[in-house]
């Protein structure tokens, strides 16, 4: 039943917030909204796998775990962007790198850093769990990398990144309101 839900709601609310800033708003796409509106609503299911990931991280290892997860995710996802569009310089670089040790170091107890041992059993006993979460990231980081170019125009076409950004968005939010009437363990 979750599932016909998000599949129905998100794709109505992705082309309304699309149409609604793109049209009315900003009249940048008139003529073209309805005939090229697909991609805002494909947009959607990566920010529907998002949310996906950020709860059942929330499920397993607690909200902030999970924020951390999906925090690493976007950064991941940034590098990506900004190395397929050729702006990635070592401050860039390295500033997107810090983030992401600051977003995965809350991962690491004082036990871990001491006793190796102690880390690999930690892994080798959520392997599953991390096996998911890496691999979705990685879904989720390539699709941010497609979906939000730092060249809007391409063949003389606008990208419409308003209709990207907004099923993202509201991809996730969805999905992440729709998950959160089920229980999960508020830790």
């Amino acid at each position: 039943m979750i599932v016909v839900l998000l599949l129905v709601i998100t794709p109505l609310v992705t082309a309304l917030i699309s149409y609604t800033l793109g049209y009315l708003q900003w009249e940048i796409f008139i003529g073209e909204i309805t005939s090229r509106g697909f991609s805002g609503i494909a947009s959607a299911f990566g920010g529907m796998l998002l949310g996906g990931v950020t709860l059942f991280s929330a499920t397993e290892y607690g909200w902030l775990n999970a924020l951390n997860v999906t925090m690493t995710i976007i950064l991941v996802g940034m590098i990506i962007v900004t190395y397929v569009s050729g702006i990635l310089t070592p401050t860039i670089g390295g500033l997107l790198i810090i983030g992401i040790l600051g977003t995965t170091s809350v991962f690491l107890t004082v036990d871990d850093v001491k006793d190796r041992s102690h880390l690999r059993s930690r892994v080798r006993e959520n392997r599953v769990n991390l096996f998911y979460i890496v691999y979705c990231g990685f879904v989720v980081s390539a699709i941010i990398a497609m979906i939000f170019p730092l060249n809007v125009v391409q063949d003389d076409i606008f990208v419409n990144i308003i209709a990207h950004g907004s099923g993202f968005v509201s991809g996730a939010l969805i999905t992440f309101i729709v998950g959160s009437l089920s229980t999960i363990d508020t830790r």
